[in-house]
């Protein structure tokens, strides 16, 4: 008869707990190893002496901030470890008492009753192209901030620009030639600037870095794909295509819409249906990304110059969606703005469109190069 072990690591910086569930409803903890090369390989091969007992190993730990190191190690050894979205665990209401123990048991019972809900795992390379993005997305909020820190310290000291804009040429200059009352006011007054301007010339470099990845040729179709839609360029369709990577594993649009967050929240419940809000789980970087790219369908729906020469960029089949969703969704901005929705909800109504038309091209994409590769 076939058995299967199904084992649960509650993964931590300095420890790994481990749990095997061989019955329905029951789970044991059977190790505590370091987190550390000789404690993984104390580890795995503790599982490989499982593995002799029972026909099957089944492994998952919680995607967390210790990444996919563990998994990538332990698949190494030769087993399947998965990774388990976090915020869809299931949670005992009245169980108030959470260790490290518990929480290895709860996934072993959970795991072998198929109540969790599994994570794409990124390649090592794909992983390192989105932590690139992720850093860039760093670096525009600490320069964001000291911005803002700039602005502050002036206003304390009692100087207000009386200019139109902050931040342009002519803001900067000012700021340069301002000579302030003691000698350590000017001193952070230039720290602050020289920090500022440091943060600037490493975001140029790495939007230089990932404009060169987009013209790799495992990306290049995808960006031009992207980059064929109103209000997306090569950065937001390197957002996209470095934190979904594969849209196959959608089935539809609305699955996508969904892991994005951006889908109405709903509580139906006695005959009573009342719905809410977007959920806002998923992919917050993709999420906020499309929003921002939604503002542009406000605009009168007319194909630019430089809309074309996107369009000119990819094959004829693909240029049928950008066109159609340029319309659609300026059309269905102004219905719901007429319906009385605000214009925050109504651009958020068309990020979730855009989604889908989104989907539907990366999906033939991806699907095209399946049977190149075939043939």
């Amino acid at each position: 008869m076939e058995r299967i072990n199904y084992i649960g690591l509650d993964v931590h910086k300095k420890n790994i707990v481990m749990a095997e569930s061989i019955e329905a409803g029951q789970a044991e903890v059977v190790g505590e190893y370091p987190n550390t090369d000789k404690g993984l390989k104390k580890m795995i091969k503790q599982l490989k002496q499982r593995e002799s007992e029972y026909s099957e190993v089944k492994i998952c730990y919680e995607a967390g901030p210790c990444g996919y190191a563990v998994k990538r190690e332990i698949d190494k050894a030769g087993f399947n470890c998965e990774i388990v979205a976090p915020s869809l665990i299931p949670v005992q209401g009245g169980n108030r008492v959470k260790t490290d123990q518990r929480d290895a048991k709860k996934l072993a019972r959970y795991y072998r009753a198929g109540e969790l809900t599994m994570v794409y795992v990124p390649t090592e390379e794909q992983e390192g192209i989105r932590d690139l993005i992720r850093c860039r997305d760093d670096l525009v909020g600490d320069i964001k901030r000291y911005k803002q820190r700039i602005n502050h310290f002036l206003i304390r000291q009692g100087l207000i620009y009386q200019g139109k804009s902050h931040w342009t040429g002519v803001h900067r200059q000012w700021i340069r030639g301002l000579i302030l009352k003691h000698e350590q006011l000017n001193s952070i007054l230039m720290n602050y600037l020289s920090s500022l301007e440091l943060l600037e010339l490493q975001l140029e470099g790495i939007n230089q870095e990932i404009q060169s990845i987009a013209k790799k040729p495992e990306y290049i179709e995808k960006v031009n794909a992207l980059c064929a839609y109103r209000g997306i360029g090569v950065l937001t369709a390197m957002i996209i295509i470095s934190e979904i990577v594969d849209f196959r594993r959608f089935r539809n649009a609305r699955e996508l819409m969904s892991y994005l967050g951006l889908t109405p929240s709903e509580y139906s419940s006695g005959g009573t249906e009342k719905k809410g809000s977007i959920t806002k789980c998923g992919n917050s970087r993709v999420r906020r990304a499309l929003i921002e790219s939604g503002w542009h369908y406000i605009k009168k729906p007319t194909v630019t110059m430089k809309m074309k020469q996107d369009l000119e960029k990819v094959p004829q089949d693909q240029r049928v969606n950008p066109v159609k969703s340029m319309k659609r969704l300026n059309q269905r901005f102004y219905y719901l703005m007429f319906k009385g929705k605000s214009r925050q909800k109504a651009v958020v109504a068309i990020a979730r469109e855009l989604s889908g038309f989104i989907w539907d091209t990366l999906i033939n994409l991806e699907n095209r190069a399946i049977l190149k590769k075939a043939a």
